[in-house]
């Protein structure tokens, strides 16, 4: 019996995103959808295994330093915080049967690019992602652009985002110049930051799906 190929959905910090009707779709597609409790997500606990209080932090999308002390990690603190969280998904990529397909939204989109290239997924959408610093020479870099080992990569921007704009995620797009990896770009005309939710969501999940049909992965 064949293993359904995981897909494991990242949320960004703020609760624009739902995966549920994603999960739904991916499941009757063959797939097998996850969607932790964790530090980026709008179920996640500020401790592991701790209660959420409504408004509080961690309820509503926030992302949380592990470890318990409940501070908030920024996206202009991304050296701090971001390994922090890369690795609590790592640990739970490791766990599952076989390597996930893995999608995400704003903070959740760089974190997909993250993992991706650090060797962690099968194949990476990163929909409306944050940016990343390009690191200084001699400095470490917070995504491993050149890697040539990774998954395949699909950057998905809307043209109307005003929080990362259509133009930041072709420039994201433009980093991967380099890569001999596949990297894939597709802009969706008079959509926002809210693509995944709102009413076109569908469109994206599909033009998703058909993208991963096309490398072969379903």
């Amino acid at each position: 019996m064949t293993t359904p190929t995981p897909v494991l959905f990242i949320p960004g910090r703020r609760p624009h995103t739902s995966w549920q009707p994603w999960r739904d779709l991916f499941e009757a597609r063959g797939f097998a959808p996850i969607e932790p409790g964790g530090p980026v997500t709008p179920r996640g606990p500020v401790t592991p295994g701790g209660p959420v209080t409504p408004g509080g932090p961690g309820a509503a999308g926030e992302l949380i330093e592990p470890g318990g002390s409940g501070a908030l990690i920024t996206p202009g603190e991304p050296a701090a915080g971001l390994g922090d969280v890369a690795e609590y998904y790592a640990r739970i990529i490791a766990d599952l049967p076989a390597a996930p397909v893995i999608v995400g939204h704003a903070f959740g989109g760089l974190l997909t690019q993250k993992l991706l290239c650090s060797g962690l997924g099968r194949a990476g959408v990163a929909i409306s992602p944050a940016p990343f610093v390009v690191p200084e020479p001699g400095e470490a870099p917070i995504v491993d652009i050149a890697s040539t080992a990774r998954g395949p990569l699909l950057l998905i921007s809307g043209q109307l985002d005003q929080d990362v704009p259509d133009a930041v995620t072709r420039a994201t797009y433009r980093l991967y110049g380099d890569s001999a990896a596949t990297t894939d770009l597709k802009q969706f005309a008079d959509r926002g930051h809210s693509l995944t939710t709102d009413a076109g969501w569908r469109a994206v999940a599909d033009y998703v799906l058909g993208w991963l049909c096309r490398q072969g992965i379903k």
